[in-house]
């Protein structure tokens, strides 16, 4: 079935075309969070660097795949050494967050 630029496929389409980009939030944050977290896959320890200037408190937060908060902590400095020895094999996200920015990273963790 044809209709216009599509063809209705299995009761989908086999063409999309993006009309008008729409900006989900006005909202920029002042700072932006520049973080690194290595090693990456980790199996002891993970190490969390924060690149830019410091923006006020830091909150760090792993969650696993079932988003269940597996640790939580204040960063008191730029580079902060993780335990994750407890943790599981899988998959986690790093969660940094300050008051107006926020950076997710995706780690894996192997025994």
């Amino acid at each position: 079935l044809t209709t216009g630029n599509a063809n209705i496929v299995e009761g989908g389409f086999d063409y999309f075309e993006v009309v008008e980009e729409v900006a989900l939030s006005a909202f920029e944050p002042e700072h932006k969070l520049e973080v690194k977290v290595f090693p990456n896959p980790a199996s002891s320890s993970i190490q969390v660097h924060l690149l830019n200037e410091q923006l006020g408190t830091i909150q760090l937060r792993i969650v696993n795949v079932l988003g269940e908060l597996v640790y939580e902590q204040s960063l008191p400095k730029a580079l902060v050494e993780i335990p994750v020895q407890d943790l599981a094999n899988g998959f986690y996200v790093v969660n940094v967050s300050s008051a107006d920015s926020e950076k997710n990273i995706k780690i894996s963790i192997q025994h």
